[in-house]
């Protein structure tokens, strides 16, 4: 498992709008100070594409019944994936300014979604597979963090089987807990005695919060905006007094990614020129130096590019 590198999180939301704010500060919309996100270290989140949205609803229901992807992530929504430590590869998923699960590819098995309570309850009325009905005796006991043993079991879906991800619901089916199946469906209605069900997240029944306020990219630009341009502006002065204390030819070091893309624009802001600087490892998509071209080509900036021979790298290795 990856180690956890304990820092400062910087992501904050903005409740009143819905909208993620990049560091602590005022919404750019409505002026409200956003709250800490609570979230795994080290805390780089990042955008959630189309892409990525619509596989993770895809597992949810392969999971928990057709329409509970949907109710888990409605759309509109802006989301957020923070990669977290893992054996493989997990992604925590955000919604609304909270940690709705986790995206988890299991190396003998396949990606499967670890649900959170927030989004056990968006799905709790929709869901039917991966679902376990718990004995109202055994409520109290499993929101307070202890696991379903068998005799709790009132009601279980078919096809569970040993390691899936389950939604522990109450008789009235509000959802009361998450966790991990130790028997089979079959198993939890025949044993008399052992654990079911192995709770990770427990919570008090309630029922479903959805905000039904639609929100784009461009509105989490807008939310950003006066802490984005002081952040420019912050950067423009370091670049400017870099290049005056040090009088000597410069370039911009461009690989095609989104951190020397930053710093293209930051120098253009300055009013600098600068030529662009691109290695081409011989590792790099074919997209990526067409795109390293034709920014270069947009802007009027000299490229110049360095290439590794063709077997360096194998060689190397």
């Amino acid at each position: 498992m990856g180690a956890i590198r304990l820092g400062k999180i910087l992501l904050r939301w903005c409740d009143s709008c819905d909208l993620p704010l990049v560091e602590e500060g005022e919404c750019g919309i409505c002026g409200s100070i956003g709250r800490q996100v609570d979230m795994t270290p080290p805390g780089d989140p990042r955008p959630a594409f189309e892409a990525d949205i619509e596989r993770i609803r895809a597992i949810i229901d392969d999971q928990f019944g057709e329409g509970s992807g949907l109710l888990a992530i409605p759309e509109g929504r802006i989301v957020l994936l923070n990669k977290v430590p893992a054996l493989d590869r997990m992604d925590e998923v955000i919604v609304s300014g909270e940690v709705i699960g986790a995206l988890r590819y299991d190396m003998d098995r396949r990606w499967r979604f670890i649900m959170r309570m927030v989004s056990a309850r968006a799905i709790q009325a929709q869901a039917m597979r991966g679902t376990v009905v718990a004995d109202a005796g055994a409520v109290g006991p499993i929101v307070s963090g202890k696991n379903l043993l068998a005799p709790g079991v009132v009601k279980v879906s078919q096809g569970i089987e040993p390691g899936d991800e389950i939604v522990i619901l109450d008789p009235e089916g509000r959802a009361i807990a998450t966790g991990s199946a130790r028997m089979s469906s079959s198993q939890m209605v025949e044993a008399e005695k052992g654990v079911a069900i192995k709770t990770r997240w427990t919570s008090e029944p309630a029922d479903a919060t959805v905000k039904m306020r639609e929100r784009t990219w461009d509105d989490v630009v807008e939310a950003n905006r006066p802490m984005m341009e002081a952040r420019v502006e912050e950067a423009v002065r370091f670049v400017q007094r870099t290049m005056e204390r040090n009088p000597m030819p410069a370039v911009v070091s461009f690989s095609g990614g989104k951190d020397s893309l930053a710093c293209a624009l930051v120098a253009m802001d300055a009013d600098l020129k600068l030529p662009l600087l691109f290695i081409d490892t011989t590792l790099e998509f074919p997209e990526t130096t067409e795109y390293v071209r034709e920014f270069a080509q947009k802007y009027g900036l000299e490229l110049i590019t360095g290439s590794a021979s063709e077997d360096i790298f194998m060689d190397s290795v």
